[in-house]
């Protein structure tokens, strides 16, 4: 029975008051809107609820564990100091002029250069120009690029396996003692460690998924990350680093 037959019954089974007898016919249709009907809209309160319970649940793992490593690589930031004080002497010199920025100048005067790739000095460099040269201005960035480091590893391994492979690598990663130590430091292996994790996840999508616009943003990003810091060197061929067999007599 919709809301206007209620109503009608309603008004048509209640006696008056005064002689008993049935008031007269009412239309129903003159009701309009004002009355609630079968199909009105229920709220959504309840719902909207169940579905932020839903993403907690999903997402609640992945936050701990970011959370986690924000606090790891932000604990007792401030007594740091200003880290490796050559490379805060070569941000303050980059940040004279736009010569000394782009060739990553160690003085002033832009003849001397540091010696490694300008990419991670360019990001501290920046920061410190927003936020000012200070010490924190240069250690920041280096905890947030350990935390995205974190989230690269949790995707990249959920693409290939499961969200909870995801979950226990990227915690593993976050509480390794090495990687919250660069990323306490104003050295350059923190953003250089992010980017090829970025680098790794794109790599691993343009698989899964097969499409071409992934692969060519891992080469871009692989190539970033080469001006991120400079690699060792791998062991040359010479005879005495493999084994050889000795020739029949």
């Amino acid at each position: 029975m919709s809301g206007k037959e209620r109503a009608a019954f309603w008004m048509l089974t209640r006696s008056s008051p005064s002689s008993g007898t049935l008031p007269a016919m009412v239309d129903v249709t003159s009701l309009g809107s004002d009355l609630p009907t079968a199909n009105a809209p229920v709220s959504t309160l309840p719902a909207s609820f169940a579905a932020l319970r839903r993403r907690m649940a999903a997402h609640g793992p992945i936050l701990a564990v970011l959370s986690l490593s924000g606090v790891l690589n932000g604990w007792a930031l401030a007594n740091v100091g200003w880290g490796n004080a050559y490379y805060s002497a070569a941000v303050r010199s980059m940040m004279q002029s736009w010569h000394n920025f782009v060739f990553a100048s160690f003085e002033p005067g832009g003849l001397v250069s540091v010696d490694k790739p300008p990419l991670s000095l360019w990001v501290q460099t920046i920061s410190a120009k927003v936020f000012g040269f200070n010490q924190m201005s240069l250690l920041v960035p280096q905890a947030i690029a350990g935390v995205l480091s974190v989230w690269f590893v949790f995707r990249a391994v959920t693409l290939v396996s499961s969200c909870t492979a995801g979950i226990v690598a990227a915690f593993f990663l976050a509480v390794t003692p090495i990687h919250v130590m660069v990323s306490h430091s104003n050295n350059l292996d923190a953003v250089l460690v992010c980017v090829m994790s970025g680098a790794a996840y794109a790599a691993i999508r343009a698989v899964t998924s097969g499409r071409f616009r992934w692969l060519a943003f891992a080469s871009v990003v692989a190539g970033l990350a080469s001006s991120c810091g400079r690699s060792r060197p791998l062991p040359t061929g010479s005879r005495r680093n493999f084994p050889t067999r000795r020739r029949p007599d």
